[in-house]
């Protein structure tokens, strides 16, 4: 029975997939905490590999690989220094668009929260 609950499973849930993708999200929103960036080593597609700066949260298991456009995104409003990201609220929506000559969902930052941070209390004398 395809419909009960035990054998329900949403593939993106799984281990094949690392790093979240637009198709994941859909045609929805999604707002994510970054707890640290780190550079992973990926496949170039060429048979090589390269590194790449993902996004980790605390809402999420999978990483987001940061592109160009987002990284650009997160710096304009935090700052270059991706210790500083840490704590901040971004939202991602997925729209379509052209990419090798077919439709696909890409990830995008659509707003940036910086971290909250708590006014520290004085020291006392």
């Amino acid at each position: 029975n395809t419909n009960d609950p035990e054998t329900l499973m949403n593939i993106y849930s799984t281990d094949l997939f690392k790093y979240l993708a637009g198709d994941m999200i859909g045609q929805n929103q999604v707002t994510l905490t970054i707890v640290s960036v780190s550079i992973e080593d990926m496949n170039s597609g060429k048979g090589g590999s390269q590194s790449k700066p993902c996004l980790h949260f605390k809402e999420r298991d999978k990483m987001m690989v940061l592109n160009k456009t987002n990284a650009t995104a997160l710096a304009k409003e935090l700052g270059p220094e991706t210790d500083r990201w840490k704590g901040a609220r971004i939202t991602l929506e997925a729209p379509m668009i052209d990419a090798f000559g077919k439709q696909t969902r890409t990830l995008r930052i659509t707003k940036v929260e910086p971290p909250d941070v708590s006014v520290k209390p004085r020291e006392e004398n």
